[in-house]
């Protein structure tokens, strides 16, 4: 009986010292409220374009963003499809999965994202006045991505550029709530 009431004591000593550790989640909470305009349904239409054959491909679809956590993250979920021209079915043509948070130590948002054709990363996400930003490096180049939201419409768009001053756009969506 006294290894099992050792263990129990442990246990609680343990889980006092994990609770004083515990940081406020406040400061996330009010950094996130920035960013609560976004949750919703948000469905519309738009492009991108292959990066091995240059062909552009147009969409439709939408973006479900659910606060998460009590309010610490959003959960952003891309789904859209295009009308395969050969069998007249939809086929996906990207389908994304994010996750934005405020790192409080950093003092920044961070943005964790997967795509369904297996890549995956983490970055930086910057506001705007009217919106954030957020971009990553690749081998042949760098990406960017730009979120406006303006008179109730969400309006993004996708740019590449090799040498970091000429960007090239190769995607563009227009999405409204639903």
């Amino acid at each position: 009986m006294r290894p099992l009431l050792r263990a129990a004591a442990l246990l609680s000593l343990a889980a006092s010292a994990l609770a004083a550790q515990r940081p406020d989640p406040a400061p996330q909470r009010a950094a996130m409220e920035r960013l609560a305009y976004m949750a919703g349904e948000w469905e519309g239409d738009g492009w991108i374009r292959d990066a091995a054959s240059g062909r552009r491909t147009t969409f439709r679809g939408g973006e479900r963003v659910q606060r998460k956590l009590d309010g610490v993250a959003l959960l952003v979920e891309g789904r859209f499809t295009a009308r395969d021209s050969a069998s007249g079915a939809e086929v996906p043509v990207h389908v994304t999965l994010g996750v934005i948070a405020f790192d409080p130590r950093e003092a920044r948002y961070r943005f964790s994202t997967w795509l369904a054709t297996g890549t995956a990363g983490q970055h930086v996400l910057e506001l705007d006045p009217q919106g954030w930003h957020w971009g990553f490096d690749t081998p042949a180049g760098k990406v960017r991505y730009t979120f406006v939201l303006k008179d109730g419409t969400w309006h993004e768009v996708g740019d590449f550029s090799r040498d970091g001053t000429s960007w090239e756009r190769f995607f563009e969506m227009t999405l409204r709530r639903k």
